[in-house]
């Protein structure tokens, strides 16, 4: 599979691994050489090691390699991410930095951001590696007339304010604003993404406060924001020059539930 991956990846980048040799340690410690394009051995696993002091940085079959494996083959540290609550100021304080480093000036204050958390904490749930927050996705109850105002675009994000939220603890709104989808650089186009988009979804369509039908909104601060949310059938509302954060204004209306579960089923998030 490594080889399999490495080869696809070598030749989008137009590297010649024929060139090159392989080195692989295997759990055991034995190091198996072998030309980049002989059939591996079966008795390799997926958790085989790169040689620690390999000191050829310019071998683009190695490279290839490291690519694959950080993309695909991380099994071991992906099974050790998990979606959950942030639990504390302190933990809500890194996923800030987090944010703040991602949206720059865009990102509200921690200040607000704090306010929403402790007004409705269901909002919020982070992507952990082990015990560090690294990313984090908000989904936040709005009211009917915040709601039909940001459609309008007659308000900024900034101004969504916490004493609003706190009455949909119990009382179920019709509209929802989806945060930043936020991630650590290390973790940017890997499977993490599928990780907390799964289990965030899962949480929220397990939740009382999710009723239909439901309209969710969203803006979108780059050019990959947008794809994702016309990726998941999110239409445009405005255009960036009608908003008063300068980006546009997406929306999904959701009639029922099994329409919601039908287009994450399509792009092929595991909800179970």
């Amino acid at each position: 599979m490594l080889r399999d991956l490495a080869g696809r990846i070598a030749a989008s980048s137009n590297w010649d691994l024929s060139e090159y040799r392989l080195e692989i340690s295997s759990d055991a410690g034995y190091l198996i050489n072998h030309s980049a394009f002989e059939s591996a051995s079966p008795d390799l696993s997926l958790g085989n090691r790169l040689i620690p002091n390999e000191t050829q940085l310019d071998n683009p079959c190695l490279t290839a390699i490291r690519e694959a494996l950080r993309h695909f083959c991380a099994d071991d540290d992906h099974q050790q991410l998990r979606v959950g609550p942030i639990r504390s100021p302190a933990e809500l304080q890194d996923l800030w930095a987090i944010d703040k480093a991602a949206y720059e000036e865009a990102s509200i204050t921690y200040e607000r951001f704090h306010e929403w958390w402790s007004s409705f904490p269901l909002g919020l749930r982070a992507l952990f590696f082990r015990s560090r927050v690294m990313g984090a996705f908000g989904v936040w109850p709005l009211s009917d007339r915040y709601g039909r105002l940001m459609k309008a675009a007659q308000l900024k994000e900034s101004q969504l304010i916490g004493r609003m939220m706190r009455r949909h603890i119990e009382q179920p709104p019709r509209f929802w604003y989806v945060s930043g989808l936020v991630l650590t650089p290390q973790l940017i186009g890997s499977r993490a993404i599928r990780v907390l988009l799964s289990q965030r979804i899962a949480s929220c369509l397990k939740s009382p406060n999710i009723t239909f039908p439901c309209e969710l909104l969203a803006l979108a601060y780059s050019s990959a924001g947008e794809a994702l949310l016309e990726r998941f059938n999110f239409f445009r509302v405005q255009n960036a020059a009608a908003m008063p954060d300068h980006v546009p204004l997406f929306c999904l209306e959701l009639d029922n539930r099994e329409r919601f579960l039908s287009i994450l089923e399509e792009r092929g998030l595991d909800l179970h």
